[in-house]
């Protein structure tokens, strides 16, 4: 649509030509003021005047195609400049993008890129001064990061970003579109970040001189005084001359937050792995590079890839010099030194020499061992009470032991004798009722269930046979799943199409596409009249109506949450877990009400605390939604036994910007507290100290 006259006069005349618009041509052209005669023949689609730099940008469609990574994106339009005092053009018509906002800020030159993708530089008279540049970013304190050499591309991981790939797009001057619209390239295009494949970075100032010479492999925009750069997968700090003022040493190096950009955050990744308690207090700290379960007041820890162990009160007790270790287990462990094995006592002195290939858990006085004449089981004394002959042994329980022989699983009893020779194709080990569930047949398998005697208690031969819960277990034959009790029992048919295990008295099981609940006797307790049903736990059960449709449920099949909820995904300790559209999860009461905002990531609640996630690190709230630990870890595993395992990747120090160390990187965190004042993190310990590196208080509980 053409502009009115009067605006059009506005718009399109010059000092001494204006410019035209051909219906016949369709295209602009551009003709004296003087005698009208045509300057310029209708030539371009697009015409926009620039009185204050004194162009007239122009345009000509023409198509031009560009990859990013493998989706190709159409490019309609490439531009040129004409001069408004001369008409006559000053470029070449192809750019597809032209930034002539960097000579409004003043600057000798502005950035464009041309059809081929490549960036050059362009002076006020529409010289090009530089070209064949594969990226220049913006003027940033005088300086642009800049590579001659590479290809700019697009990748979902933000490695190496230079913003994201859609906002790039929309601040060309070319319209562009994708060639295609698969799912994927639709994802490409809202979540790719822009890139620089084999590209080499350095400083370039607004003259267009290079000022640090390309050599790095990323760096990010020049501040005021100074320059991250990488080498390889290292970053340093460069002064705005490019002298070296951090060597490219570290994993990371950026401004401390709340400082004016002048105190440097320096990285090493390492990642150490520690242990906190409900409380939120650090039982363990973060020193180890791998931690285990705590077993009789000891827990196994790894530095340097040597274990060795802590007690209860995260003081280490027995040093880590063992190449590989195994839980305490009647007052032993077993541990392996060089490529054998042998047993330590609490306090870390040896009681049975290091002469086995491979060695168990002592239980019930005794302990499998692995010798060049095959497995056999030793007593604390390091006298073999069974002689080696198995292929394979495991731990004692209740007087048995399961064994392995070329192949096939036995029983023997604690004098070695067997109570089932070898014959099963697998024993899984006995549960608290004293029973096991074992398998044999090649081309038909089969499952049954062997009491400690040796006896097979099932009745018959099933499909399969899953671990038993509150006293059942789930079967499967050919009319469907069933369940059978301790004494091998089928009390409840096999006639469902799907089911899980007992919790709280009640299992859900699945007829005709539908679910609902079944008590310990068959009977059904709750209709089938949903399409997806979850295990009850503190006497609530999340169930779904339709595909997204969840609510909650109690033991009577009472509707506590009308399913009408998207994605609640579990119900714990009186708190519900919900994750909407956009991904986010946040937690609701009974009353479904939103309870404490959104977090990136959740946990379901146990031992009345939550594990959550807030802008990539981990905290723990409490059932108040107040927070226990704040989110400061890497990662905070689920809480098992009081105890939650937590990892910090990396450590903190601070420089100046002359690259002079404040601190050393051996802090987990590191913040500014104001007045000059540094607070830092070691373990359950914080201090402070001032810009010059000196303690005002130290490292203290």
């Amino acid at each position: 649509k053409l502009p009115e006259p009067e605006k059009a006069e506005a718009l399109y005349q010059l000092d001494n030509f204006e410019w035209f618009y051909s219906p016949n041509e369709d295209r602009w052209g551009l003709r004296k003021l003087s005698d009208g005669g045509v300057q310029i023949e209708p030539t371009f689609h697009y015409i926009e005047v620039d009185r204050e730099l004194g162009f007239t940008l122009v345009g000509i469609e023409k198509d031009n195609k560009y990859e990013f990574e493998r989706t190709t994106f159409r490019f309609d339009m490439i531009f040129g400049l004409v001069n408004n005092e001369v008409g006559l053009p000053i470029t070449e018509v192809d750019f597809v993008d032209l930034k002539l906002e960097d000579l409004r800020q003043g600057y000798p030159l502005a950035r464009c890129i041309f059809s081929d993708g490549k960036y050059g530089l362009i002076d006020r008279i529409g010289r090009i001064v530089r070209k064949e540049m594969a990226y220049v970013g913006p003027f940033q304190n005088g300086l642009a990061r800049v590579s001659f050499q590479g290809r700019l591309s697009g990748s979902l991981k933000g490695d190496h970003s230079l913003g994201k790939l859609q906002a790039y797009l929309a601040d060309m001057l070319s319209p562009n579109a994708m060639v295609d619209y698969t799912q994927y390239d639709q994802h490409f295009r809202k979540n790719a970040y822009l890139i620089c494949e084999s590209c080499e970075w350095g400083f370039m100032d607004t003259s267009g001189q290079v000022v640090i010479k390309p050599q790095y492999t990323f760096v990010k925009n020049m501040s005021k005084e100074v320059g991250m750069v990488q080498k390889g997968d290292k970053w340093g700090m460069v002064s705005r001359k490019g002298d070296q003022l951090i060597p490219c040493q570290y994993d990371g190096v950026e401004f401390l937050e709340n400082t004016d950009e002048k105190i440097v955050r320096v990285y090493k990744q390492e990642p150490k792995y520690g242990l906190i308690d409900t409380l939120g207090q650090l039982a363990v700290g973060a020193v180890y590079d791998e931690i285990g379960s705590f077993s009789e007041g000891r827990l196994a820890v790894s530095q340097n890839n040597l274990w060795g162990f802590v007690d209860a009160e995260g003081k280490e007790v027995i040093p880590c010099r063992y190449k590989e270790v195994k839980n305490f287990s009647e007052g032993l462990a077993a541990v392996r030194q060089d490529n054998k094995w042998g047993f330590i006592n609490k306090q870390g002195k040896v009681e049975i020499g290091f002469n086995y290939r491979r060695a168990g858990n002592f239980k019930e006085g005794v302990a499998w061992v692995s010798t060049e004449r095959g497995y056999g089981y030793i007593d604390i004394a390091e006298r073999f009470v069974i002689e080696p002959g198995f292929s394979r042994a495991y731990d004692f329980f209740q007087g048995r032991a399961r064994v392995e022989v070329d192949g096939a699983y036995g029983l023997i009893d604690l004098s070695g004798k067997y109570v089932v020779r070898p014959k099963f194709s697998r024993i899984e080990p006995f549960n608290q009722y004293g029973i096991a569930i074992v398998r044999y047949g090649r081309e038909r398998v089969r499952y049954e269930v062997m009491d400690l005697n040796g006896s097979l208690i099932t009745k018959k031969s099933y499909e399969s046979i899953e671990p038993f819960s509150e006293g059942l277990a789930a079967v499967r034959d050919k009319n469907g799943y069933g369940f059978i009790n301790t004494q091998g029992n089928l009390v409840i048919a096999d006639q469902y199409s799907r089911v899980s295990a007992f919790s709280e008295g009640r299992a859900a099981v699945y007829q005709n596409g539908n679910c609902g609940y079944i008590n310990k006797v068959g009977s059904t307790v709750i209709t089938f009249e949903y399409s997806r049903c979850q295990d009850f736990e503190d006497g609530r059960a999340v169930i779904n109506k339709g595909i997204r449709n969840t609510g909650l449920i109690d033991l009577d099949g009472q509707v506590i949450v009308e399913p009408k909820l998207d994605r609640l995904l579990d119900f714990n300790e009186g708190r519900g877990l919900v994750r909407d559209e956009k991904y986010r999860f946040y937690y609701i009461t009974e009353q479904e009400d939103l309870y404490r905002g959104y977090f990136q990531k959740a946990s379901s609640f146990k031992h009345g605390v939550a594990v959550v996630q807030i802008d990539g690190k981990w905290g723990v709230i409490n059932q108040k939604g107040m927070s226990v630990i704040p989110p400061k870890y890497d990662k905070i595993e689920g809480f098992i036994d009081g105890y939650a395992k937590v990892r910090v990747e990396g450590f903190n120090g601070l420089s100046n910007l002359k690259g002079e160390l404040i601190a050393e990187p051996d802090y987990e965190f590191i913040s500014y507290a104001g007045q000059g004042l540094f607070r830092v993190e070691k373990g359950d310990k914080v201090g402070y100290f001032d810009a010059a590196g000196k303690w005002v208080w130290s490292l203290n509980n």
